[in-house]
């Protein structure tokens, strides 16, 4: 009976896949250039990083939860600054899974589309985020940030 029992629970977890897209479709955003690492809730903070042709971008993450891995994903993002619309990103990417928690992620740079960084640092970035997946879920999320320069 135990060679049943581990024969069951083995084959179980091997087709059980974390990332295999059920459940209702939610987004959170992070940060990160390689890998998703979630803002602090009590004090979320955006870097903007100087970018080596002379532009600056946030490094953005995103963390899905309902959408399966490698799959392509459509992400459109805004960011504000007193009702100014100071940076834009409309992108492509393909999901990864991250296993322990059952999500997929991605990463995106949200371009900064104006020429005077200086007084930026200190602000509240308002960001709004349109997730839309192939089958056509979409989800929205929005988030305040504060901008910290480099």
């Amino acid at each position: 009976m135990r060679t049943l029992s581990l024969l069951v629970t083995s084959w179980v977890m091997i087709g059980c896949n974390p990332c295999d897209g059920h459940g209702e479709l939610d987004v959170e955003i992070g940060t990160g250039d390689r890998s998703f690492e979630p803002l602090d809730p009590g004090h979320p903070e955006l870097r903007m990083v100087m970018g080596l042709q002379g532009g600056a971008h946030f490094d953005l993450a995103f963390r899905l939860v309902g959408q399966r891995a490698r799959e392509m994903v459509h992400f459109v993002a805004a960011g504000y600054v007193v009702d100014e619309e100071i940076a834009s990103m409309d992108a492509q990417r393909m999901m990864t899974c991250h296993r322990q928690t059952g999500a997929v992620e991605a990463n995106a740079m949200l371009f900064l589309r104006i020429d005077d960084l200086s007084g930026l640092h200190g602000e509240t970035l308002d960001l709004h985020v349109e997730v839309e997946t192939p089958d056509g879920r979409t989800v929205t999320k929005d988030l305040q940030a504060a901008i910290r320069a480099h």
